[in-house]
């Protein structure tokens, strides 16, 4: 199993906005975003007209493309089981469920 990169809401919503995901993808390959960081982005898209295309190109890309990371701690060890990493499931704060 490869480790998928992490994408933060500003990459994403500037790429998939101007509808470049297919240059996203062809950079990152299949990549994952935190559930914090996809109500983000589909909060901005209906907040900011500029940003109005994201959701929906967003939607077209999750679950293929882009795999959604829980952000509770409970479900940061089932991740981190699965991945078989060195914090099992302790990690804290914005680095739950995304350690190494």
């Amino acid at each position: 199993m490869s480790v998928r990169p992490i994408i933060d809401a500003g990459p994403g919503l500037n790429f998939l906005s101007i509808h470049k995901e297919r240059l996203l993808i062809a950079i990152l390959g299949p990549f994952s975003a935190p559930e914090t960081v996809q109500s983000e982005v589909l909060r901005k898209s209906q907040q900011d007209d500029r940003f109005r295309a994201t959701a929906t190109v967003w939607r077209k890309l999750t679950p293929r493309w882009i795999q959604i990371l829980p952000d509770d701690a409970t479900r940061c060890r089932w991740v981190c089981r699965r991945r078989r990493c060195r914090c099992r499931g302790r990690a804290r704060g914005s680095a739950r469920g995304l350690c190494r």
